[in-house]
């Protein structure tokens, strides 16, 4: 599934929304996450395969955004 860097929204962390019975989405919200977003995509993908996985990211200061997008 794709997984798509976007900005802010505002949930609580690491929340699962279920969009329909056959859709889920991931919502990751994160900022300066680079030492474990890795892991957190990496899980949801493989707990989860069939769900798009989302990562919020909000302005971090690491790679956040640039590994996530590689673990996407």
């Amino acid at each position: 599934p794709p997984l798509e860097v976007r900005a802010p929204i505002s949930i609580s962390n690491r929340e699962v929304l279920w969009v329909d019975q056959d859709e889920i989405a991931v919502i990751i919200p994160c900022f300066n996450e680079a030492q474990t977003i890795g892991k957190v995509v990496d899980d949801f993908h493989r707990e989860l395969p069939e769900a798009t996985v989302y990562v919020y990211d909000n302005a971090s200061t690491d790679a956040t955004a640039a590994i996530a997008m590689k673990h996407g």
